[in-house]
This record gives C-alpha cells, sequence and structure tokens, in this order.
C-alpha cells in the first residue's frame, strides 16, 4: 500500500507556506483524499503530479487559482 502524505509532508516537499499548500491540495485535479476532515495525498500519485508540472510549460501558480 502506498504512503498517505499529509499536508504538513507537502508542504514541506514544496517548500510553500501552509495556506499554499492547502490551496494545493484543494485545486481540482490534484490527488487528495479526505478522510473526515483531514486531507491525505498518495505518495506515487503526489510524485506523477509533481513530475507533470515539473516538465511542462504551465506555470503552476495558473493552475492553482484558476
Amino acid at each position: 500500500m502506498t504512503k498517505l502524505l499529509t499536508v504538513k509532508e507537502i508542504k514541506e516537499a514544496l517548500q510553500v507556506s501552509q495556506d499554499m499548500a492547502y490551496k494545493i491540495v484543494n485545486t481540482d485535479g490534484f490527488p487528495s483524499i479526505k478522510i473526515g476532515k483531514k486531507i491525505r495525498v498518495p505518495e506515487d500519485e503526489f510524485d506523477k503530479w509533481v513530475k507533470k508540472y515539473t516538465y511542462t510549460k504551465f506555470n503552476i501558480w495558473v493552475i492553482i487559482m484558476s
């Protein structure tokens, strides 16, 4: 079974603020799972998401703010 990351771990991995981490995990298309009030992200899906946006010309800010 894949590890489930917390928002804090996403924040640390992306080196962003806590507010920005929450905006990212609540973005359409981001692979987050809500378990009650908690948000978890499958590590393998997070890795795919990072790779997808690392190697494209899209600006991550446009994706998050749209």
